[in-house]
């Protein structure tokens, strides 16, 4: 089915989130290439299982809005994008507590005016919405960001760092365990050969462990990294990388084992 509305709109870089009580949630950027006045971040919300969608919603107004992510269940919803021109950017986002019929006033997560890209949310099922996002200063000189926020949106603590500026970590993914248990993966090393690299927690995001980087010998290098928190213990990814230099980019799965106090 189409779920974003027929129209001289395009409608790109969609996210959903799911509840465990039928209910789904789609978010995606729509521009029309002319800054016309319904461009931005627009959404669609079913309660039984993607059967039927609402009729899509204006969450913001914005033709430098875009790529979205969002979590959420059938009362609590949670959505970030960025937000301005390039280099002047920021981190926005919004909740809803009704499951999508309203939206508080958006605002900003990241008080810092960078370029912003790429945020990615988490939620623990209950109360806790984790993000993640790549902050840019430079061309190829970034970082990924970390925030939390335990009272359903409603506030979120000061974003820490996960990876050096130095090093250029892009494209952050993030997956939400059982027990506090929060899984971060990302790349490093764009524009050449990049290597994906972990952080992960137990105590809610709180603290993180040191960027850990993952053995890539068997498949060279890769980006675009997804994860998935299987169990408390194991946690699994796919990614995108050449098999060999020269060769066009495969898709490769592989698991890593963690032992978390």
């Amino acid at each position: 089915m189409i779920v974003s509305t027929i129209d001289l709109y395009g409608s790109y870089i969609p996210a959903i989130g799911a509840g465990n009580d039928g209910s789904v949630f789609i978010t995606w950027a729509d521009n029309d290439q002319a800054g016309g006045p319904l461009n931005g971040i627009k959404y669609a919300r079913s309660s039984d299982d993607g059967v039927t969608f609402s009729t899509p919603g204006l969450l913001v107004a914005d033709s430098n809005a875009s790529c979205p992510s969002s979590v959420g269940s059938s009362t609590l919803i949670g959505v970030a994008w960025p937000q301005g021109p390039i280099g002047a950017g920021q981190l926005m986002f919004d909740y809803s507590t009704d499951g999508g019929q309203s939206f508080l006033p958006p605002r900003a997560l990241d008080a810092v005016m960078e370029h912003v890209w790429c945020p990615k949310l988490a939620w623990d099922g209950h109360n806790i919405i984790y993000a993640t996002w790549e902050e840019d200063t430079a061309p190829f000189v970034g970082r990924i960001l970390f925030s939390a926020s335990t009272d359903g949106g409603a506030t979120f603590g000061p974003p820490i760092a996960l990876s050096s500026a130095s090093a250029y970590g892009t494209s952050p993914c993030i997956a939400a365990g059982a027990g506090g248990r929060v899984y971060v993966i990302w790349t490093e090393g764009a524009p050449g050969p990049q290597t994906p690299f972990l952080a992960f927690s137990s105590d809610s995001g709180v603290t993180f462990t040191p960027a850990l980087r993952i053995d890539t010998s068997f498949f060279g290098s890769g980006g675009f990294t997804q994860v998935l928190a299987v169990d408390n213990t194991h946690v699994a990814f796919v990614t995108n990388a050449p098999p060999s230099a020269g060769a066009q980019s495969d898709i490769f799965y592989f698991g890593v084992d963690i032992s978390l106090p």
